[in-house]
């Protein structure tokens, strides 16, 4: 076969007709639609699509990317400053590009100096997470933007993000350092949108997009008051979504999300704006009390992600359930990232998931009942 010729030139066409016409016979009788899935209310999705359901498919999702790249993630929790140093110089050695640091407390310049110690900042993206609330969200601004200043390190080029409940409303203090935060860590993202307590399994898909972008909304609307423009609170956005185990469905969640967050960029007049960063984690619900069943299912579920289009992945080690992991389950995490961009390059194709009539489906439904509610 030539390089450049089609695939399916071989091939007769088959109709929708003729295929429902085989698969009935194959049932033997029963109704093609006992095997629909009725995945909420008002979602209903039937396993066999053809493209007479879809004759029009729609472009990429691109966002103006230019390919489907995603940052390695990894979480670091700790009871000691040196431990977690240890633990995470070792993790950035072998692959991880985007730590995600959770203290039990605000991290004062020592507690960072001690805990970044021998760490290459511009390499990578740093996060913060785990803080309850904006009081406590400003604090860890201003500790790291002296920490900063002290060690003499340029913030402009820096990158990474801050995480914190975001249930209060606005308050001047958090507002003071999202103003300062823009001109000196540009880069740095001060709102995250977290949806993993959202997550119920694969019925919740429809709230977790609504809940998206209803906060996200909230957000550009309250940090106005406090002398904000859209423009500069968009760009201290970032939203957060757990992955479940339902493969297809996870894929186009991320993918509605990106519809429906495209839409919102359009009423507030910012399409010339980035489109903010979506990480992803796995919903620790997912996860048994079998390590080798969680690092297989790990696998799907980063796929899931990857497909969807997320910018920052953190996979849960295998023994996560027990409370503490072993430095071969943190390992395996982060190879299946390697073997997603390396091997399987999943990360060179913008949106893998263009054309296939099930997942524009499911994906267009999932948008259209969200936006609806």
């Amino acid at each position: 076969m030539e390089k450049n010729a089609p695939l399916f030139a071989d091939f007769s066409p088959v109709t929708k007709k003729s295929w429902l016409a085989q698969i009935e016979k194959d049932l033997k009788g029963r109704s093609p639609e006992e095997f629909e899935w009725q995945i909420a209310e008002n979602l209903r999705m039937s396993p066999f699509i053809h493209a007479e359901d879809y004759p029009a498919t729609p472009p990429p999702i691109a966002d103006e990317r230019v390919d489907n790249r995603w940052e390695i993630g990894e979480d670091y929790e700790w009871s000691s400053l040196a431990g977690a140093n240890e633990a995470l110089r070792d993790g950035l050695l072998h692959g991880v590009q985007a730590p995600r640091l959770l203290p039990d407390k605000v991290l004062e310049p020592g507690d960072l100096q001690a805990l970044l110690q021998g760490v290459e900042l511009s390499y990578i993206s740093l996060h913060f997470a785990g803080l309850p609330g904006q009081k406590e969200l400003a604090a860890q601004v201003g500790h790291w933007l002296d920490f900063l200043e002290k060690n003499s390190i340029e913030g402009a080029p820096l990158r990474g993000s801050f995480s914190a409940g975001m249930n209060e409303n606005a308050t001047p203090a958090l507002a003071k350092a999202l103003l300062t935060a823009s001109e000196r860590i540009p880069h740095f993202r001060l709102l995250t949108v977290d949806l993993k307590a959202q997550y119920d399994g694969p019925e919740s898909a429809i709230a977790e997009l609504q809940a998206a972008v209803r906060t996200g909304d909230r957000l550009l609307r309250e940090w106005q008051e406090h002398g904000l423009s859209p423009a500069a609170i968009h760009r201290q956005l970032q939203f957060s979504f757990a992955i479940g185990a339902s493969y297809f469905l996870q894929i186009a969640k991320l993918r509605a999300f990106r519809l429906l967050w495209t839409q919102v960029m359009l009423a507030y007049e910012l399409p010339e704006e980035a489109f903010p960063p979506v990480e992803a984690h796995l919903a620790p619900a997912t996860q048994t009390d079998d390590q080798h069943t969680n690092m297989i299912r790990a696998t799907t579920q980063a796929m899931s992600a990857a497909i969807g289009g997320a910018d920052r992945l953190t996979i849960l080690p295998g023994d996560a359930f027990q409370g503490r992991s072993t430095d071969f389950a943190r390992r395996i995490a982060r190879n299946v990232q390697h073997i997603l961009q390396m091997e399987s390059h999943l990360d060179q194709v913008v949106d893998p998931a263009a054309g296939s009539y099930y997942i524009e489906i499911l994906t267009e439904k999932l948008a259209r009942a969200a936006w609806e509610r």
